[in-house]
């Protein structure tokens, strides 16, 4: 089973990673609708977290907050890429020196890598599950009052459209 999250970040200074997994809530809010939009400062830097569980495991986790909105795209464009056929993608997070990567090994499986985590995956439930929080938090941010956001966002949705209807899922 694969679940995926996304998450805004409160205006709360994170001073250690050491407990942030277990203290996630004071940091961060989940990104299920509108409301979470009261917590964006900046909509040129939107800071938050996705999270990725696999079959129980965490890929990734809140210690890799970053600009949650750029990894999106990032992650919907290695996507695309999977469904043009390439058999490896990567993207590197925008604020910092860290690879996620994702590479075709079956005509049903993916092996993810995240640092040195490395874990393989139902292709299909993979690529679902990304694509549908992607979905929401795009259609989410679709809804706010910075209109270069809502382009962006827009574009980001059509994307995830023209990727539904291809193989890869």
């Amino acid at each position: 089973m694969v679940n995926v999250e996304t998450y805004i970040k409160k205006d709360k200074i994170i001073t250690s990673l050491e407990n942030i997994n277990e203290n996630h809530s004071q940091y961060f809010v989940h990104c299920k609708d509108k409301s979470c939009l009261q917590y964006i400062e900046n909509y040129d830097y939107i800071e938050g977290a996705i999270t990725i569980f696999c079959d129980g495991v965490m890929v990734l986790d809140f210690s890799h907050w970053d600009l949650v909105d750029q990894l999106w795209s990032y992650i919907i464009d290695a996507i695309y890429e999977l469904s043009k056929g390439e058999t490896q993608v990567q993207v590197y997070f925008p604020d910092q020196p860290l690879k996620f990567e994702i590479q075709n090994v079956s005509a049903y499986m993916l092996l993810v890598v995240i640092e040195e985590r490395k874990i393989s995956v139902n292709k299909q439930e993979f690529i679902v599950a990304l694509l549908e929080n992607a979905e929401l938090f795009f259609s989410i941010l679709n809804k706010c009052n910075n209109e270069d956001l809502v382009l962006h966002s827009k574009v980001v949705l059509e994307k995830i459209k023209g990727i539904k209807k291809t193989n890869i899922i």
